[in-house]
C-alpha cells in the first residue's frame, strides 16, 4: 500500500493549531523567548517563559507544552530550581495578586481571576498563607508587606 507524504498534526486537523496544545501557550512564541535562557534544561526554560506569558497555565498545560508527563516535569523543575513546580506556580500567582492589590483598585474577585485563580476562597487561603493577611487587610495596610518580586 502506497502512502503519501506524512502530514503534520497542523495539516491533518486543518486548524493550524495543535489540538493537544494548551490554550494560550503558543510553543513557537514560548520557544523563541526561552532560547535566551539556555543555561539549564531548555524545557525548563520554556516552562518558565510560558508561566510568565500565561498566569493561568497549569502543570498539565506546561507538561504538554514540553512533551513530558506532569510528574517528570515536576521532578526536573525541582532538580533545576530547588522548588516544587506547584509551589512556584502558587507563589507567582499570589505575587501577581499582591502587585494588583497595591497598584489597582480592582475588586478582590477580579484580582482572583487576574492572578490565575478560579475560586476566590482558594485564592484567599493561598494569599493568607503567603502574606499572613487577607487580601483586603493587605490592601488597607499603609506599609505594604513586601515579599513580592513585582516590587
Amino acid at each position: 500500500m502506497e502512502r503519501g507524504p506524512r502530514r503534520s498534526l497542523h495539516e491533518k486537523n486543518g486548524s493550524g493549531t495543535n489540538s493537544f496544545e494548551p490554550q494560550g501557550l503558543d510553543p513557537r512564541r514560548v520557544e523563541a523567548r526561552a532560547a535566551c535562557d539556555r543555561q539549564g534544561d531548555p524545557r525548563i526554560a520554556m516552562v518558565l517563559r510560558a508561566i510568565e506569558c500565561n498566569p493561568y497555565a497549569t502543570i498539565e498545560d506546561l507538561s504538554r507544552l514540553v512533551n513530558l508527563s506532569h510528574s517528570r516535569l515536576s521532578h526536573l523543575f525541582k532538580a533545576e530550581n530547588g522548588i516544587r513546580l506547584s509551589t512556584f506556580l502558587s507563589n507567582r500567582r499570589v505575587e501577581r495578586a499582591a502587585h494588583l492589590l497595591r497598584s489597582t483598585e480592582m475588586r478582590i474577585k477580579e484580582i482572583t481571576y487576574g492572578a490565575g485563580y478560579k475560586q476566590v476562597p482558594s485564592f484567599v487561603r493561598a494569599f493568607q498563607r503567603r502574606f499572613g493577611a487577607s487580601p483586603t487587610r493587605y490592601r488597607r495596610q499603609p506599609l505594604r508587606l513586601t515579599n513580592s518580586r513585582f516590587d
